[in-house]
């Protein structure tokens, strides 16, 4: 059992978190929310690209495929597409100003409010209520279950809805009603109501606790934040917040490695990061819990993970190419203090000069970034030549700091029963002069 780290800190959430009129987005940050004018030429180009792009109806039959021959790509494909196209279409009219991109993001926002459900196919079990459902569901007009499309699926839209909800109101005031009686609906109430239940938060008779947890909390923050006005409520959700997210870290040993492989470290402790943005922002800065020691280490375990460029390792469910495209870890190092994370991303991020990506799975640190100072850039980045992280039983070796040379050696053991293992009881890796001698084979395609 690890450290429940917001629980030692004690904080007082009914006197800390703000009323919806004194929230501030990044309230670190003089500017706040701010899109760099470097970016414009190419946000507005990838919306223009969707402005005549069609949408196909999802159909049942699609959605049931899943349970019938186990395929969830086909579905997953144009479920995504609405998202990450929403999140362009966004990013184009909030640097444009001239409403060219509104009916398209309306026509976007409507389709997914017509949706049956938001929570994916195979995101719909185990469902807390009954696991053999197999079709979109909803009881008595209500919906009491999310997942990670539910979560993120709501995120993006509430960006849409809080940068231009005045433009939506020149349509009709029943566009701005209905989006945020769905928002209620379909994540502020199952997560109020139905908290108890929810295996992702570790509760039910599932008690599973992994990625989900952290990254569906931050994505019912960035709602919470932008949408709920009765301050009491405010407060509640992130009771129900803080209490997920301890039993989050406390799943992570002192060595803070992060079982799930360092390509879905992304989404386990990148997620914890997206919600401790969103609770220091709702409090002004009160909830600050980045520089815990455990948060640091969660924090430099991707770059302890690095083999040398392009490469990483890859145990459970990561894959060995990785280029490292965002820059928010930049942003957590500099908040934690880490002297690491920061010289490994002015080192090893490849998206200089380029619109940072648009990650339409977690939105809020997505607009951070997007506002951020340019990177510095570092030429040499140097590595320890050992590393032990006694919690999966994994120990990394090499000749040489500099990762382009010499031996590289990764001893891995463990157990198959670790989050999102896959068969996994052990591996090493070997690398000679920044060239793979023996590598993993990685993850398979996803299933049911």
């Amino acid at each position: 059992m690890g450290r429940q780290i917001f629980k030692e800190q004690a904080y007082d959430v009914k006197s800390l978190i703000l009323p919806i009129e004194e929230f501030k987005l990044f309230c670190d940050r003089e500017q706040g929310l701010y899109f760099p004018p470097q970016y414009k030429e190419e946000a507005i180009a990838n919306g223009e690209a969707l402005l005549s792009k069609e949408y196909r109806q999802l159909t049942l039959s699609e959605y049931h495929e899943f349970f019938i021959s186990g395929d969830r790509a086909f579905f997953e494909k144009h479920f995504f597409a609405r998202r990450v196209d929403l999140l362009k279409l966004t990013v184009a009219e909030a640097y444009e100003k001239e409403g060219r991109f509104i009916g398209k993001i309306l026509d976007l926002i409507w389709m997914m409010l017509e949706e049956s459900t938001w929570v994916s196919p195979a995101g719909l079990n185990p469902c807390p209520n009954d696991k053999d459902f197999t079709i979109p569901y909803s009881y008595e007009g209500k919906r009491n279950y999310m997942d990670l499309g539910a979560g993120y699926t709501g995120a993006v839209i509430v960006w849409a809805w809080y940068l231009f909800h005045d433009r939506f109101d020149e349509m009709s005031p029943y566009i701005n009603k209905r989006i945020l009686e769905n928002l209620q609906d379909r994540i502020i109430s199952p997560f109020v109501d139905n908290t108890a239940e929810m295996a992702w938060m570790g509760n039910g008779k599932y008690h599973w606790i992994n990625n989900w947890c952290p990254w569906m909390i931050s994505n019912t923050l960035n709602v919470c934040a932008f949408i709920e006005t009765d301050l009491e409520k405010r407060q509640h959700i992130v009771d129900l917040a803080l209490e997920g997210l301890d039993k989050f870290t406390a799943i992570y040993a002192e060595d803070a490695a992060c079982d799930e492989g360092p390509s879905y470290w992304m989404a386990a402790c990148g997620a914890l990061y997206n919600a401790c943005l969103v609770l220091y922002d709702m409090s002004g800065g009160k909830i600050n819990i980045f520089r815990d020691p455990l948060m640091i280490k969660m924090g430099e375990f991707f770059p302890k993970a690095y083999i040398c460029k392009g490469r990483f390792l890859n145990f459970s469910d990561a894959a060995s190419k990785l280029n490292v495209t965002s820059a928010w870890g930049h942003d957590w190092g500099r908040l934690s203090g880490s002297d690491l994370m920061q010289s490994f991303w002015e080192f090893s991020f490849t998206g200089r000069g380029k619109l940072p990506a648009l990650e339409h799975h977690f939105p809020y640190r997505t607009f951070r970034t997007l506002g951020a100072d340019e990177l510095p850039s570092r030429e040499n980045f140097q590595v320890l030549k050992k590393e032990f992280f006694p919690s999966l039983d994994l120990s990394i070796c090499r000749d040489e700091t500099d990762p382009q040379k010499g031996l590289y050696l990764s001893l891995k053991g463990h157990h198959n029963s670790a989050s999102h293992n896959h068969l996994d009881v052990g591996n090493f890796v070997i690398f000679c002069d920044g060239m793979p001698i023996f590598i993993d084979a990685g993850v398979g395609t996803y299933s049911a």
